[in-house]
């Protein structure tokens, strides 16, 4: 059964681990590089809710070096 949720507390402990899992395999990146990972993994939305858009599943390897 697929569901929507939402909330920051629901979302920064998955944020926060998608930047640690970065920044193992990218050990010398900048807050620059990771919000750049960040934006490009982002798929565009129409929501004013989002300026970048969301992230589909921070728990695969997608983006990831």
């Amino acid at each position: 059964v697929n569901s929507y949720t939402g909330g920051t507390s629901y979302a920064v402990p998955r944020m926060s681990a998608l930047i640690a899992r970065f920044l193992n395999k990218n050990i010398n990146s900048s807050v620059k590089d990771i919000l750049l990972f960040l934006k490009q993994r982002a798929i565009p939305s129409d929501s004013n809710f989002s300026k970048y858009g969301w992230i589909p599943d921070p728990s695969d390897d997608y983006l990831i070096n």
